[in-house]
């Protein structure tokens, strides 16, 4: 699969260690090699301890 930058995704946005899961809506604003960035729309809102103990976020294009 290809991300392309502007594309609309939303999927679900999945802790580890059953610290459960959200429902995440944004757009792809950049894309590397190594790495896509998303801006989240400003309904989704997630808690800043769990996003300081993730590395990385796997995402699908599509809708849910």
């Amino acid at each position: 699969m290809t991300f392309l930058e502007n594309d609309n995704i939303s999927g679900k946005l999945v802790f580890p260690d059953k610290r459960g899961s959200m429902e995440v809506k944004g757009i792809i604003i950049r894309v590397t090699p190594s790495d896509v960035a998303v801006k989240l729309l400003a309904t989704t809102r997630i808690p800043l301890a769990k996003i300081m103990e993730e590395q990385r976020l796997l995402i699908q294009r599509g809708k849910l």
